[in-house]
């Protein structure tokens, strides 16, 4: 697949003729792009369940449950990655907020 957008000075680019153009659009385009897939293959992964959309991006920051060595629980900042899939929402979490929640309701059924 021949690309259109490049990535200069911070932002995605793509050039048509003479003219330069940058924005919403282009950064749409560009992460088409970086999907090496074409439109075609994307609906097929689709249509067969292999089409998988993360909550975030690998290696951004999630917040997970954690224990310390005397039991006690807490929450950690931590990065995202592949294994934290099944745990989306259960002990990984986008915001500290959710997590620190999702563990004092774990505490309070586990005190019931």
């Amino acid at each position: 697949m021949e690309r259109y957008t490049y990535f200069d000075g911070g932002k995605w680019r793509m050039r048509v003729g003479d003219a330069e153009y940058s924005g919403k659009e282009t950064e749409r385009l560009a992460a088409y792009e970086e999907t090496g897939l074409e439109p075609e293959e994307l609906a097929q992964a689709e249509k067969e369940g292999r089409l998988v959309v993360l909550q975030c991006e690998i290696g951004s920051p999630v917040y997970s449950h954690a224990r310390k060595l005397d039991g006690a629980d807490y929450v950690r900042e931590t990065e995202f990655w592949w294994s934290d899939i099944p745990q989306m929402g259960k002990t990984v979490f986008l915001t500290r907020e959710a997590a620190e929640a999702a563990l004092k309701e774990r505490e309070a059924e586990h005190d019931r």
